[in-house]
């Protein structure tokens, strides 16, 4: 066993530097499932045209009747949002809502807007909120719109030089038409929209994708006229980027929150066989100047990269939990992945896109979970700030405090048990009330110790 002095760096981590209280209808309480609606549930069979559940690049039926009939399971794994992929009608093939042709209708695969009504009432009977995906960046291959509004459009050119602004925001993304929104009559189509599905659904909010390829200015226009007339609607950015600075630059134009890719990259490099905790401590560093790092999302896999197990190891559940237990202790918004919580696996797109697997619904990260979704509910969390105690290639240890309360949390993803030289009483087991304070971290295991 190794015996390890504990180095006290108090370096306050950026999720939680400030007290103030909370901006818009979202913030540290909420815990967002992220469902790709054709992948979830089928509700509705009436409107399976063109489903071939053998082809992960096809249908495969999922609805907003299905997420209705499906809200008691989301709801009982401690879900106060749901973020579901774009609802509007999209161009052949485009299962997962990426590929728009007719900004102003609801997808037919996915049912009627009054099916969506319905979803957003359930949900908010519940106190729950719905964000949905919007894209603004392009449209679908083959769209009506290019052919009806050629001049809506760059120049069909790709990307070559991913450091060029220009090309970034001006280039054909995947070969996608990429609107110009320096247009007005582009940017009075997209905003004009966007306004339409609020006004007519109810929802809460937007994940905008695709941040980056699209100018600041426009965003800064779009946000504005929409606050103008919906002052707390939500708004969380997709930036594919691993640079703190740069998913900030973007806060400065009206967006709440990220998606935190850069915590995402180090979660991957952390929680893993021969994994370095550093990573996590590195990216903390470099966000330090984020104004709202409350609001981002926190992810460990999504539609667009590896399931986690596939990812990191499939037969590493004890690191999965303690990904998952970062995710949810540090005072940013968790966003899990539809099934990461049954252990659903995935390689690239469109592998990681699988249908949920109902025929096996418990949950691998249990009885872990409920205590983290108690957690999440205590005044200490909700309040107060976290500190990075100790980091070292195996190990992280960090502290929620507030007031003379605290939360002190530890993982270890070596083979070989930790103990900590530590001075601190009043003490007891979180995870497990029955056990004593022994300040040892366990090899791939996970310790939280809360004052009395």
């Amino acid at each position: 066993m190794k015996k390890l002095g504990l180095l006290l760096l108090v370096i306050l981590l950026v999720g939680c530097r400030s007290e103030a209280p909370l901006e818009r209808n979202m913030g540290l309480h909420e815990v967002m499932y992220f469902v790709m609606t054709d992948r979830f549930y089928d509700g509705d069979e009436t409107n399976n045209h063109a489903v071939n559940k053998a082809d992960l690049a096809s249908f495969h039926g999922g609805d907003f009747k299905g997420l209705r009939e499906k809200l008691d399971y989301i709801e009982d794994l401690g879900a106060t949002a749901i973020w579901i992929t774009p609802v509007q009608k999209n161009t052949p093939g485009g299962y997962h809502g990426y590929w728009i042709d007719d900004f102003y209708a609801i997808e037919p695969h996915l049912g009627t807007i009054d099916d969506l009504r319905a979803l957003v009432r359930d949900m908010h009977s519940r106190d729950m909120k719905l964000i949905v995906d919007f894209v603004v960046n392009h449209a679908g291959y083959d769209s009506d719109l290019l052919r009806d509004h050629p001049d809506w459009f760059h120049p069909d050119k790709a990307i070559h030089n991913w450091s060029d602004k220009t090309q970034v925001e001006t280039g054909w993304l995947a070969g996608l038409p990429d609107f110009d929104q320096s247009n007005p009559e582009v940017a009075d189509y997209l905003i004009d929209s966007a306004l339409w599905l609020i006004e007519e659904t109810g929802i809460d909010g937007f994940r905008l994708d695709t941040v980056k390829h699209v100018s600041p200015e426009f965003w800064t226009t779009f946000t504005t006229a929409i606050r103008e007339k919906h002052p707390d609607f939500f708004f969380m950015g997709e930036v594919y980027d691993y640079n703190p600075p740069v998913l900030n630059h973007y806060k400065q134009v009206g967006i709440d929150g990220m998606l935190n890719y850069p915590m995402y990259r180090a979660i991957q490099a952390a929680f893993r066989p021969g994994g370095s905790m550093q990573a996590i401590s590195a990216v903390y560093e470099r966000a330090k100047n984020d104004p709202t790092p409350h609001l981002n999302g926190m992810f460990v896999d999504n539609h667009d990269n590896m399931r986690f197990l596939t990812q990191v190891d499939p037969s590493g559940e004890d690191y999965l939990r303690q990904a998952i237990t970062f995710i949810m202790t540090t005072r940013q918004i968790p966003v899990i992945y539809y099934g990461t919580e049954v252990g659903l696996e995935g390689g690239e797109d469109p592998d990681n896109r699988r249908p949920f697997p109902w025929e096996r619904t418990d949950n691998i990260l249990e009885p872990l979970w409920s205590k983290l979704i108690e957690l999440r509910n205590d005044d200490i969390y909700l309040n107060g700030r976290v500190v990075l105690l100790d980091t070292t290639d195996d190990y992280i240890l960090y502290e929620i405090v507030w007031q003379e309360d605290r939360y002190i949390i530890g993982m270890n993803n070596g083979n070989e048990a930790v103990s900590l030289t530590w001075e601190i009483t009043g003490l007891t087991n979180f995870l497990h009330p029955d056990q004593a304070v022994d300040f040892i971290l366990p090899p791939r295991g996970i310790v939280i110790y809360r004052s009395n």
